[in-house]
């Protein structure tokens, strides 16, 4: 049996991908908001079964298809500034520290 050894390496992060960041950013937000809509939809349907007035049930294919989209515009965009701050904040002080094992 072969023992594994491993040791520990600190990296330092000096710089974020701008483009990569508003990608994933804008991609977590839509996914996100797809659901919340999802969740509104079925929300309001229910409630009208019941009985109830619900406008969120009658919004539901618009809000199916312009929240995700709204919210991945927005999230690209705030992922892009939050790249760029991060960039040059890293550059003055130094950028996030972390620790990684390397395995053999």
């Amino acid at each position: 049996m072969s023992e594994e050894t491993s040791r520990e390496i600190r990296r330092e992060i000096r710089r974020v991908g701008v483009l990569s960041a508003g990608v994933v950013f804008g991609a977590v937000g839509a996914v996100m908001a797809l659901l919340r809509a999802l969740l509104f939809v079925i929300v309001g349907e229910t409630e009208q079964n019941l009985g109830a007035e619900a406008e969120l049930g009658q919004l539901g294919p618009l809000l199916i298809v312009f929240l995700p989209l709204f919210v991945a515009v927005a999230g690209f965009v705030v992922g892009v500034a939050s790249a760029i701050i991060y960039n040059l904040i890293a550059a003055l002080l130094g950028g996030v520290i972390i620790t990684v094992i390397e395995r053999d």
